[in-house]
């Protein structure tokens, strides 16, 4: 269990044009989504638990999906991020290593994330993912950026020891 120490937003991410419930980007978010992400990677940064559920997004009961490799491959995971309904409260905390947690609260609002040791890339945003995007679905841009992340990674341009940084 590794603390999370970096958070970037993929700039495909914060500049892409996706505007619809499956698929926000940034840009096009609203002020009160941007306030929710900033806190949420504010309180990330600064080691605070978090009450949303956090799952690894290529597993469902425990159970690889189907068609879910892509997710798998990238170490795509995706965090619900509110607003809560009553109904969906759930009783345990997310750690600040973001470890898998079921037991959080749940809404059809997530981020996703790709996770690379001490470091998270926010890759995307969903209003609503239900039924979860599956990773050949049309327009689903978490695999390609998944994939880029990994990619940086291999290659050394995104680092996560700072020594490393080029």
């Amino acid at each position: 269990m590794t603390k999370i120490t970096k958070v970037i937003l993929l700039p495909e991410f914060t500049e892409g044009a996706f505007d619809n419930a499956t698929w926000t980007d940034m840009s096009h978010m609203t002020p009160d989504e941007i306030a929710r992400m900033s806190s949420w990677v504010a309180d990330v940064l600064e080691g605070k638990a978090h009450v949303g559920a956090n799952k690894p997004s290529w597993l469902s009961k425990g159970e690889l999906a189907r068609g879910a490799e892509p997710y798998r491959d990238s170490n795509v995971w995706h965090y619900h991020c509110g607003p809560y309904r009553p109904k969906d409260y759930g009783t345990a905390l997310t750690n600040n290593c973001l470890d898998a947690n079921y037991d959080g609260h749940h809404s059809t609002s997530v981020y996703h994330y790709a996770k690379n040791a001490d470091t998270i890339v926010v890759v995307g945003y969903s209003r609503s993912h239900s039924p979860f995007p599956i990773p050949g679905g049309k327009k689903n841009p978490l695999v390609a950026r998944g994939t880029q992340v990994t990619a940086q990674v291999q290659s050394g341009l995104l680092a996560t020891d700072p020594a490393k940084q080029q």
